[in-house]
């Protein structure tokens, strides 16, 4: 029995000493998987993060061809008919004067006639916009703020993905060290087991305390699978989010300790306001608002343009085959029934509403700046307090210890205050990681990837 015991004892020491030692084993895999590395990762092959480098890229190949109606505009149009019915023309005698020495032209009657076969017809034009030059200046303004607002939907999107490379770097982190101990648990129990049986045959123990060995045996290895499967696919979100094959394994880092935030919340929401891309993107909304408004107003100028016109029949008798002309063709919608004036009055409503939106937008993020402050600020305090609570319930359990040696404590005193030590030890890392994620949700609400 004493050996046993004495087993026992050694064992509690290793839980002791567990925490330490699997954090240093977590630090060098081969594949290990640094936080930073993850995020790297994310930014370079995210599909959703390429699909929206790909609206950047269309939205500006619209503002290119926006800039291309400033220019000249060729158009030719090209009619290849046959005549149903011919085209005739009579000229009466003296159609065109009677002249002394020369008589009437013509002498009598003439009929030039086309006969019906096909016939082609050439149309060119060129046209330079004059007074739309204003409209069309406006146009290009507003897809350059399109490429903007696609910009900072971009950044947005980085920022969210980084977050979400956090959150789910953390959800492994936790897992993965709670896969650590319950594997410890198993081999303890293995252990403990084989002795509990040898015992039984020597009539040492009960066999309701064997059977109990094996059912903590048995529960200990459900867990050990129950957080395997879990671990293996919060791997595979994160390896989703990485844009890699979902079956690559890695290993993540060691919770690190408490890292120094030298900031007040009056910073914090004034950087946010800096950085964050909703702020941004509700600015460039007010100005394309704006700027809609100011092209409804353009609506009131006719369009004034330089045209060149070139026409040619062929196979068409007796009308010219080059007909040429330039001059200045005006376009103007004269009565709308009130039309322009409904739609200048809409569009400077969707600027008001987009000042609201710009300053309610504002607010949320100050309000959602504060709540994470607060939530690191408490955090930070929790861990503190978790640190402290396992660093007593490590010296009871070495109280303990000491006295059961002396034989001053029974063993059923040990293993409650062994629980306690790995009930601290679990509260701690919860709270360590807690702290984190909530530096990260902080981050994010800052406009921080």
């Amino acid at each position: 029995m004493h050996t046993l015991l004495r087993r026992y004892s050694l064992f509690l020491v290793v839980v002791i000493t567990l925490p330490a030692l699997a954090q240093q084993d977590s630090t060098s895999p081969a594949n290990q998987l640094s936080l930073d590395a993850a995020v790297s990762l994310a930014m370079a092959n995210n599909r959703q993060l390429k699909r929206i480098v790909l609206e950047v890229e269309k939205a500006e190949d619209a503002v290119a061809a926006t800039r291309t109606e400033r220019l000249p505009q060729f158009n030719l149009y090209l009619l290849e008919s046959e005549l149903l019915t011919p085209i005739n023309f009579q000229f009466p005698a003296g159609e065109f004067g009677t002249f002394p020495g020369i008589g009437p032209i013509p002498a009598h009657s003439t009929d030039i006639s086309t006969p019906i076969h096909p016939t082609t017809y050439v149309f060119q034009t060129a046209t330079q916009p004059l007074s739309q030059l204003h409209r069309i200046g406006l146009g290009i303004q507003v897809g350059e703020v399109n490429v903007e607002l696609a910009r900072e939907a971009l950044r947005q999107q980085r920022q969210t993905v980084a977050d979400q490379v956090k959150q789910d770097y953390y959800s492994i982190l936790q897992t993965q060290s709670a896969l650590e101990a319950a594997n410890q648990v198993v081999a303890f129990y293995t252990e403990f087991g084989q002795l509990t049986d040898r015992y039984l045959a020597q009539e040492v123990v009960l066999k309701a305390d064997a059977l109990n060995v094996k059912t903590q045996l048995a529960k200990a290895k459900y867990d050990v699978v129950k957080l395997q499967d879990g671990l293996e696919s919060q791997q595979e979100d994160l390896n989703e989010v990485l844009g890699r094959d979902l079956t690559t394994e890695f290993g993540v880092q060691a919770i690190p300790e408490l890292a120094t935030y030298e900031m007040n919340l009056a910073e914090a929401r004034r950087r946010a306001l800096d950085q964050r891309p909703e702020v941004r993107e509700a600015g460039l909304k007010m100005k394309q608002a704006q700027l809609d408004e100011r092209a409804q107003r353009a609506q009131y100028i006719p369009d004034v343009s330089l045209s060149f016109n070139y026409l040619s029949p062929f196979n068409v008798n007796f009308v010219p085959k080059n007909i040429m002309s330039v001059g200045f063709m005006l376009n103007w919608d004269i009565w709308d029934w009130g039309r322009k004036k409904k739609e200048l009055a809409e569009k400077t409503l969707t600027v008001k509403q987009a000042d609201l939106s710009q300053r309610e937008v504002e607010q949320q993020i100050l309000v959602e700046v504060g709540v994470r402050f607060r939530k690191l600020t408490e955090s930070r305090s929790l861990v503190e307090v978790d640190q402290l609570a396992r660093q007593t319930e490590e010296e009871k359990l070495r109280v303990v210890m000491n006295q059961y040696r002396q034989n001053a404590a029974l063993l059923k005193d040990t293993l409650q205050q062994e629980a306690a030590v790995a009930t601290a030890n679990a509260q701690y890392r919860e709270a360590l990681l807690s702290f984190w994620t909530a530096k990260a949700d902080l981050e994010k609400a800052l406009g921080e990837e």
